[in-house]
């Protein structure tokens, strides 16, 4: 046999060799000429030989023939067997030829008395024919001529079209850390692996395939993911990208976007196989869902559009789903539709000046009316015979200001403050309200 090169495997190749027994039990011993050489026996069989008595010169079918290619490289290897009852036969010649006693491979050898030769220099060619010839002398200097059978040259590799996740082979196209190449019989198109323990990567399969010439060819499938569970969500997160229509940004899972929902996820395990997701909308009146495919970034992101939803709560979910079609649990998120903004009562701005701390309040309690939190933007400047802004855009959830001011900024006719209000619900939306007060210094 014979290591094949960048690989574990071996080729194995045949021999056929002939003995006369003399008596009823006889002993057959196999071994190797040079004591440091090692060789491995299987598949042995014996069979009845018929000897043939045919005195002519020349005669087929007393060589036997047998190639072996590895890359680039192949050998000839060749058996015989002569028989000659009244004198011993001393030597044999063997050549190689493309035509029947042809020497066109390799002229004529002496190998003494051995019955099998072989010649590994050789580059044969695809679509050729080969044939051996041994010429067999005996004591009396005569010569018997025998022939092989023609053997074609086939160089032509197997070919695999496709592999089944199934003969499971390692963890990558090609390896055999989980299992090595097993043979199986040329007609098997499947083959089965049990595992104590789940890999914790990727399974490919690989199947080689070897023809009669001793070329391979191997392929592999595009790999499976073992699973006994569905997708953890130990780790998910669920963002709600929600959406205001001014330019305060929503707050706390509220969204002022009645056409529309975006959102995205991140934390299923890339182990756990997940494949796909099942995203769902629900809430008042509305109930929508469907499947999308997984993504190779840190997020996956689904939208429902086209939507028309009446104001209120409703429920964003993702679940995933694995290989197997295994579903996760169920990740949801709520948010809180509102696209009406915060209205006016009517009520106005309540005011007061402090002469002895030349302090100005503002209290709009009561001013505003919404049904969803609010919080405030208030400013406050002289109106005039003043000089900047006393406050600017200071964002409170008091409904409550108090300023102190420099009197020495005021002129003695006094001057009016003029305090503007925004209401801002967390959607976004928002209603402005002023109120002025009259201070003397």
């Amino acid at each position: 046999m014979y290591s094949k090169p960048n690989t574990d495997t071996y080729l194995w190749q045949k021999h056929v060799y002939y003995f006369h027994l003399d008596t009823n039990t006889s002993m057959v011993q196999f071994g190797t000429v040079q004591t440091n050489s090692a060789f491995a026996i299987d598949g042995i069989e014996f069979q009845l030989c018929e000897v043939s008595t045919n005195e002519t010169d020349e005669a087929d079918g007393h060589v036997n023939i047998h190639t072996v290619f590895v890359h680039d490289w192949s050998s000839i290897h060749a058996e015989w067997s002569f028989v000659d009852l009244e004198t011993d036969i001393l030597e044999y010649m063997w050549a190689i030829g493309t035509v029947k006693g042809g020497t066109q491979l390799q002229t004529f050898v002496n190998v003494g008395r051995q019955t099998f030769a072989s010649n590994n220099t050789l580059r044969l060619e695809h679509d050729t024919v080969v044939y051996i010839t041994v010429i067999a002398i005996n004591a009396a200097g005569l010569r018997t001529v025998s022939y092989s059978d023609p053997i074609m040259i086939d160089l032509t590799k197997p070919e695999c079209h496709f592999v089944n996740d199934g003969p499971v082979q390692g963890t990558s196209k090609g390896d055999t850390s989980i299992e090595g190449f097993v043979t199986i019989k040329p007609d098997q198109r499947n083959a089965s692996k049990t595992f104590l323990g789940l890999p914790k990567e990727r399974v490919f399969a690989t199947v080689r395939c070897t023809n009669g010439a001793g070329l391979t060819h191997t392929c592999s499938s595009d790999g499976v993911k073992l699973v006994q569970k569905p997708p953890s969500v130990d780790n998910v997160i669920l963002e709600l990208l929600t959406t205001s229509s001014s330019q305060y940004e929503p707050r706390d899972h509220y969204h002022g976007n009645n056409t529309e929902i975006r959102f995205r996820w991140t934390g299923f395990k890339y182990d756990d196989g997940v494949q796909s997701y099942l995203i769902a909308l629900v809430g008042d009146k509305v109930s929508a869902s469907e499947i999308v495919q997984s993504s190779s970034s840190g997020y996956s992101y689904g939208s429902f559009t086209g939507l028309n939803m009446m104001d209120g709560n409703y429920t964003v979910s993702v679940t995933g789903i694995n290989e197997v079609k295994m579903y996760s649990q169920k990740t949801s998120s709520i948010f809180h539709l509102v696209t009406v903004p915060p209205s006016l009562t009517g009520s106005p701005i309540n005011t007061n000046w402090v002469k002895a701390t030349s302090t100005a309040t503002a209290s709009w309690k009561n001013v505003f009316a919404s049904n969803e939190p609010l919080y405030y933007e208030v400013s406050a400047r002289f109106e005039e015979g003043g000089e900047g802004d006393l406050v600017q855009w200071q964002e409170t959830v008091d409904t409550r200001i108090e300023i102190v001011l420099d009197t020495k900024e005021m002129t003695p006719a006094g001057v009016t403050v003029r305090f503007s209000v925004t209401a801002i619900s967390h959607v976004g939306l928002f209603t402005i309200a002023h109120g002025n007060l009259f201070v003397l210094p």
